[in-house]
């Protein structure tokens, strides 16, 4: 898949991490710190929620432009 886009595997991950607004991959860590919260008595009055931990990408839109 990668190669249909013309990219080289490296250049691919880096470009693709620029589509985040905070620049870089999301880690297991930024997952469990989210879900700590939604388990911890802080989130006790959050009910029926979506939780989107994804650095602001759907925000900036998915299929934004990598700016060169």
């Amino acid at each position: 898949m990668i190669e249909a886009f013309g990219h080289e595997r490296e250049q691919f991950f880096k470009d693709y991490a620029k589509l985040h607004p905070i620049g870089r991959y999301g880690q297991p860590e930024d997952i469990a710190n989210a879900m700590l919260f939604l388990a911890s008595d802080k989130a006790s009055f959050m009910t029926g929620e979506n939780v989107c931990v994804d650095g602001g990408l759907m925000a900036k839109g998915a299929w934004a432009e990598v700016e060169e």
